[in-house]
């Protein structure tokens, strides 16, 4: 497969897609703990507003608290340990497939991949992962 095949020229619309995906994660973030800050401040507002204590606010308030840490401890990213999909493949087994993948690679300006597993499915799949 030849290089010019694969020049992928850049796009501003790729760009502007990027720009917009981690806008709304920000903004996603940003009112997911807008939330949980009223789930827990808008109980202990009215808690201190009100003439008389009952158990109603009580519970309300401690409610709220609750749910304003899951909706926090929900934007704690998991770490999630590496299973390998498959068989690792190293170069000297493999030479032909690996040429191609570092063809496909340069062609597309991207770096090789440092680790390729052979799946028992008709796929391929490029991951980065981060982490241990």
């Amino acid at each position: 497969m030849s290089a010019s095949k694969l020049d992928i020229a850049p796009s501003r619309s790729a760009l502007l897609f990027a720009v917009a995906t981690v806008a709304m994660i920000v903004v996603s973030y940003v009112i997911v703990i807008l939330l949980a800050v009223a789930c827990a401040y808008l109980p202990y507002l009215l808690m201190t507003n009100v003439a008389r204590e009952n158990l109603q606010l009580l519970v309300l308030f401690v409610g709220g608290v609750v749910i304003a840490g899951a909706m926090l401890w929900s934007l704690v990213p998991k770490r999630v340990k590496f299973a390998a999909p498959g068989l690792l493949l190293d170069s000297a087994s493999q030479p032909r497939l690996f040429s191609e993948i570092n063809a496909i690679a340069a062609a597309l300006n991207e770096s090789m991949p440092s680790e390729v597993y052979m799946i028992g499915e008709v796929n391929a799949l490029v991951a980065e992962r981060g982490g241990s």
